[in-house]
């Protein structure tokens, strides 16, 4: 799932109010206890939008949910946290494979804070199964991965040699059982003039060339690792033909054909997870190096509107805690105030978010122990 697309999805909604409900999915009891929680929280919502709504109207508010019940098919064993958004002409649900903690919002805005863990390492990276039979190559982040096409782009040698050189008299077969089973993954067999090993693989050096070009169509922009897989002599020969950058010195050793593709993002993840701490590591220590020089701040006011006028490029946001109140960006103000019914303030740490989100920074959502200094709202400022 595109997550990013997906809160950018909640934040362009307009209607009013808005119901965000989160709750963790429990290991083998899905649908039971999570069609507990959901009607608990449901019940919670229907009195609080009683407090000032007419019950007809919170009653085709909330209708959305009950077909939603019934469809335990379409949400049990589907990950380890569920969200549900409600808001009039507008109901979506989220699952997600990190546990949320049980909560019920109703403002203005959805609140979209827990969402943003996912959002806390970009995840890109992309897997090649190399292979001379068929290359598969996959687009994965931490939570998904997914086998993608290279338009225009040989996938096996015998395709690559297709457009070579007709001189070099190479007889490519393609006849034995494919690899694992798999219909299309068959194994090369060479056969002609030069058939010795420095032969062959000059050959399947040219074959990587042509798909390392293909590749860089694709990942040269985004700098994202990429992770190889296979016969290690084949990821050798591909390291000698990339020109990529982005390589990670780890690799997926051996057939991924009978591996499933849940176990190669878990192994592939954690060769391109340190890519991404290190982002996160580099934004921690540009705090570090910018406070106290106007152009970072662990000051919530200040932070707050520095989201809302454009100024944050880098906000980190504590995930269990909340600051109520009411922003007015124009006046430069920012008032606190404990909610009295859940719907008169805002999460000003949701609205931070949405608004760095908007503006184009990027969003770190931590723990409270793994917040800068402690505080509820860290930022690094563009000017």
């Amino acid at each position: 799932m595109d997550y990013a697309n997906e809160i950018k999805l909640l934040m362009s909604n307009v209607t009013q109010p808005c119901i965000s409900m989160y709750l963790p999915l429990s290991v083998g009891n899905e649908s039971v206890q999570a069609k507990i929680t959901l009607k608990s929280l449901l019940r919670e919502a229907e009195t609080k939008l009683l407090q000032t709504m007419r019950r007809p109207d919170v009653e085709e508010l909330l209708s959305p949910m009950e077909s939603f019940l019934l469809e335990s098919r379409s949400w049990e064993k589907r990950g380890n946290g569920l969200a549900v958004f409600i808001a009039p002409g507008f109901f979506r649900h989220v699952h997600a494979p990190i546990e949320f903690s049980r909560r019920l919002m109703i403002g203005e805005t959805f609140h979209i804070k827990p969402m943003l863990q996912l959002l806390n390492n970009p995840g890109d990276y992309y897997v090649l199964d190399l292979d001379l039979g068929k290359t598969r190559v996959f687009y994965g982040t931490e939570f998904t991965l997914q086998e993608i096409e290279l338009q225009g782009t040989p996938l096996s040698l015998e395709e690559a040699m297709q457009y070579d050189d007709p001189e070099n008299h190479l007889q490519f077969h393609t006849s034995t059982p494919s690899r694992g089973g798999e219909g299309g993954r068959r194994a090369a067999q060479f056969h002609g003039h030069g058939g010795t090993t420095d032969y062959e693989k000059n050959n399947i050096l040219r074959y990587f060339q042509q798909l390392d070009v293909g590749l860089q169509n694709v990942v040269a922009t985004s700098g994202a690792p990429v992770v190889l897989g296979g016969a290690e002599y084949l990821t050798a020969i591909y390291r000698e033909a990339s020109k990529y950058s982005g390589l990670m010195p780890e690799i997926l050793a051996g057939s991924l054909s009978n591996t499933q593709p849940v176990e190669i993002r878990h192994t592939a993840w954690k060769i391109a997870a340190p890519h991404y701490r290190q982002v996160e590591e580099k934004a921690r220590a540009r705090y570090s190096e910018l406070l106290g020089t106007g152009l970072a701040s662990n000051n919530s006011e200040e932070v707050l509107l520095g989201c809302y006028h454009g100024r944050v490029a880098t906000l980190f946001v504590s995930l269990h805690k909340q600051i109520w109140g009411e922003v007015d960006p124009e006046a430069g103000t920012v008032t606190t105030c404990e909610p009295e019914d859940g719907q008169s303030v805002h999460d000003l740490l949701n609205l931070a978010a949405m608004q760095a989100i908007a503006q184009g920074g990027a969003v770190f959502v931590l723990p409270p122990e793994e917040m800068p200094d402690g505080a509820a709202l860290a930022a690094v400022f563009r000017f």
